[in-house]
């Protein structure tokens, strides 16, 4: 049986399955469908149409957007905010300090960090000592990636799976490895660019168009 606290405000249409736990001052959205063992702490918020699969943990302080899927075994900590449509695939802790735009996609068993230099003898703990990261519109994160904290991931970026994020990637840039470094560039639909006439990147699967200039891709709009 759920404990589903009466001070939470919960959406029409949203169903919420047996042994979550919805503390006070939770707000979910309409149409939403909550797993079994779910636990949302005080005052997380979830838009509409969100999907939380079984035994996952929401923290206090978190919001989820719109049309978001969240999958099974994961953690999204204390104040992370979390824009509309994005897939968290399952085993994934997202910890205080990240930041998720519209649209982003964490393949499974992928991983962020929010301290660069922990220690248990010198406790870094409070919202003042996390780094923050900022995964931007559109991107892709591979299964089993690990992302050191301080990165941003640019708009569409595309990265590989296992690699290592170090340091900032720019969008529509295609990384792989151990540090990640970049080996192409992806079009806005995931698929790599491959070198076509007068010198434009062009999908081969929906066709868009790109140019390379100052290290930079650029969208072909003519």
């Amino acid at each position: 049986m759920s404990q589903i606290s009466d001070k939470a405000q919960i959406g029409e249409g949203t169903t919420v399955m047996y042994n979550a736990v919805i503390e006070d001052d939770v707000v979910i959205g309409q149409n939403c469908k909550i797993g079994i063992g779910v636990i949302i702490n005080k005052g997380a918020r979830l838009g509409d149409n969100v999907q939380v699969w079984h035994y996952s943990n929401i923290m206090g302080g978190a919001k989820i957007g719109n049309d978001c899927r969240i999958g099974k075994y994961v953690s999204i900590e204390r104040n992370v905010e979390i824009g509309r449509g994005c897939k968290i695939q399952n085993h994934i802790s997202i910890f205080e300090g990240v930041t998720l735009e519209d649209l982003v996609f964490c393949g499974p068993n992928m991983r962020f960090t929010n301290v660069l230099i922990p220690r248990c003898g010198f406790p870094r703990e409070t919202s003042d000592d996390y780094v923050k990261t900022l995964v931007k519109r559109g991107a892709t994160i591979g299964a089993g990636v690990t992302v050191v904290c301080g990165t941003t991931l640019g708009e569409r970026c595309f990265v590989a799976a296992h690699a290592c994020v170090t340091r900032d990637i720019l969008p529509y840039a295609l990384v792989m490895g151990v540090p990640a470094k970049q080996v192409g560039w992806t079009c806005e639909c995931g698929n790599p660019l491959r070198e076509h006439d007068q010198g434009r990147l062009v999908c081969t699967d929906c066709g868009r168009a790109y140019r390379e200039s100052d290290g930079r891709l650029e969208p072909v709009t003519e």
